[in-house]
């Protein structure tokens, strides 16, 4: 108590941050047993992910130049963003938003002019709450929305469209439900399931449909619309200067953010870490005036707070802010995979510290001296080994592609990349549907004939002896 109090003094905002809920232990917990899972199938096949690289250690023994075998893949898979089983690798993106939102101490807006609602997140956040017809689950989320103190509410939905960049995270999410739904009546039932259902795309886009004319009587058209009451009635208009090309909800939030007139204060609903990052990119696009906060968290669990948005841009900076969505996307998002146990904080600190001509200028004072760098390793994990260039070069392709999107969210119709030639290949799964998959390199899997990667024979006695100098040197280093 004497810690809140202080910690109050010196900080008045401190009062009105939320108190973390304390964790009970209770004799039920203790005696808990947790069966893991993985997407709740068993897992029946181990398979070593170091085999790869024990092959390669093993080739050191002979002849092979070691420096031209590791320019080529080598695995159909990179082991350095798959596992075996061939599901990509999926990074924490929870500890970016901590590491960013822990830099600033933000404020809880006075008044807010306008909400901007991430819509499936606005679902997710009622789920166990939602009437069991179509209809009441309308009626509901209609009276919830105009429970929000906003003078404005957009509510953004993602537009669902084939094939997708989004594919493999979409079918990871739905385990594969690719379910046709039709027409969604008013006086249907929901299914059961409903967060499951929610995750399949033929439901969203229907339910997006049906929303649109359960809060008002009229046809349906894709388009952007507007509601009012005028008269104790509700109006609908179709809004056109609001239509857009963006597919995500993510940017399709920026795009209504840099419409909205100065000065105003603005909140989005939502909890996704894209939308920060996406956020703070386009910051100076923003009117100047215009204040954006975030509203994460929920008040169930006591975790519902403010960020300040135009705040954390101005203490980072334009150009860490521009650098996020590349920084975001090269180390591992919803799109594109992640680097086997990089994470995100490493490689946000060495961007902070380090400047590119710097980075050369050390790399170049302090390169290793030693002519057989390897020839001590006694073992290695293959996804430990840094892609070839033919891998990092289709990583860095997805990067450009998903960040011609985001860095110009501000626009509603963005020049957008094209995923066939940054990363992605088209191909058509079980029911004959096109969807994007990824792409891994182009070129040679490994080396075509022996000849490319042996080793040129020693052909002076100067170089044969300097080569047994190093071989004792490393023997000598193991018995130390």
């Amino acid at each position: 108590m004497n810690d809140f109090t202080l910690r109050c003094l010196c900080v008045p905002a401190e009062f009105e941050r939320p108190i973390k809920r304390q964790k009970i232990i209770t004799f039920a917990e203790d005696g808990a047993v947790v069966k893991r899972t993985a997407k709740g199938v068993i897992e029946e096949i181990k398979m070593e992910r170091d085999l790869m690289g024990k092959l390669l250690m093993i080739s050191l023994k002979g002849k092979l130049d070691i420096g031209i075998v590791l320019t080529y893949p080598l695995t159909p898979v990179p082991l350095v963003f798959c596992h075996l089983d061939v599901t990509i690798n999926r990074t924490n993106k929870a500890v970016l938003f901590k590491n960013l939102e822990k830099r600033i101490i933000s404020d809880t807006p006075q008044e807010i002019d306008a909400y901007i609602i991430d819509g499936f997140f606005f679902l997710h956040l009622m789920i166990n709450n939602l009437p069991s017809t179509f209809e009441a689950i309308a009626r509901v989320l209609f009276i919830k929305l105009c429970s929000y103190k906003g003078k404005q509410i957009h509510l953004i939905f993602d537009h669902i469209v084939y094939p997708s960049i989004k594919d493999c995270e979409r079918d990871r999410r739905s385990d594969g439900d690719h379910v046709e739904y039709g027409t969604i009546g008013n006086k249907q039932r929901r299914p059961g399931n409903f967060l499951k259902t929610l995750r399949n795309d033929n439901f969203k886009s229907e339910f997006v449909k049906f929303l649109t004319t359960a809060f008002e009587e009229e046809s349906l058209s894709e388009t952007c619309y507007c509601y009012k009451v005028v008269d104790g009635k509700i109006w609908k208009s179709t809004e056109g200067s609001m239509s857009s090309s963006h597919e995500e909800a993510d940017t399709k939030i920026i795009a209504h953010l840099a419409t909205i007139p100065p000065p105003a204060n603005v909140v989005i609903r939502t909890s996704d870490t894209d939308v920060l990052v996406i956020a703070l990119a386009n910051n100076e696009n923003i009117r100047r005036g215009v204040q954006t906060y975030l509203e994460v968290g929920l008040s169930s669990n006591n975790s519902l707070r403010f960020i300040n948005v135009t705040k954390l841009a101005v203490k980072l900076g334009p150009l860490l802010c521009k650098a996020l969505t590349g920084l975001h996307c090269f180390t591992g998002c919803d799109h594109a995979p992640e680097f086997s146990r990089k994470g995100k904080i490493g490689p946000l600190a060495i961007k902070k510290k380090t400047s590119l001509p710097r980075s050369s200028r050390f790399s170049w004072v302090y390169q290793s001296t030693t002519k057989r760098p390897m020839s001590t390793v006694k073992g290695i994990d293959g996804s430990s080994l840094p892609p070839c260039k033919l891998v990092l070069q289709q990583q860095i392709n997805r990067a450009n592609c998903i960040c011609s999107a985001w860095n110009f969210a501000f626009t509603l119709s963005p020049n957008v990349f094209f995923p066939q030639t940054s990363g992605w290949n088209i191909e058509k799964d079980d029911y004959g549907n096109e969807r994007f998959s990824v792409n891994w390199f182009e070129g040679d899997l490994a080396p075509q004939t022996l000849e490319e990667v042996l080793q040129k024979e020693k052909t002076t006695e100067s170089e044969i002896r300097e080569e047994e100098n190093d071989d004792e040197e490393g023997d000598v280093e193991d018995e130390s």
